[in-house]
């Protein structure tokens, strides 16, 4: 279902995408719980079927519980953690919660030069992603 999902996504039929993806949530959430690794996989799926649409508040609230899923079983440093992090401060940021966005983002970037060095891909992302009065955001540009 979730590769149909897909399929549906790449011809631009993205409604269809984010009804069957939420599908697909609901069956894995079901089964395997709301922590299994796949769910929460097809949960950041679903967050960007819901950009796609313009639905950013939808995807920022599946964000926050998706972040508290993966502090729960990954722990707050976990590279999928802290990406996860910097997804959902950029839809802070798109949503005008710019403080909230930039205080996701500084703990980011601590969290990454701690547990994976200052040189590492992670970690160069999150200095980029810090904002400075000359960029710009994409809403989903993370997701």
């Amino acid at each position: 279902m979730r590769s149909l999902a897909g399929s549906y996504r790449d011809l631009g039929r993205r409604r269809e995408a984010m009804e069957l993806n939420e599908q697909v949530l609901e069956a894995m959430q079901r089964t395997l719980g709301n922590e299994h690794p796949d769910t929460l996989k097809t949960m950041s799926i679903l967050t960007t079927s819901y950009c796609d649409l313009g639905r950013k508040e939808e995807a920022m609230e599946l964000r926050e519980k998706m972040l508290e899923a993966m502090q729960r079983t990954l722990g707050g440093e976990h590279p999928s953690t802290l990406r996860e992090m910097g997804n959902l401060a950029t839809s802070y940021r798109q949503l005008g919660r710019t403080q909230e966005a930039m205080e996701l983002d500084e703990k980011v970037l601590e969290a990454s030069q701690k547990t994976l060095g200052r040189d590492h891909l992670e970690t160069i992302t999150a200095m980029v992603t810090l904002p400075t009065p000359f960029t710009t955001w994409d809403a989903c540009r993370k997701a």
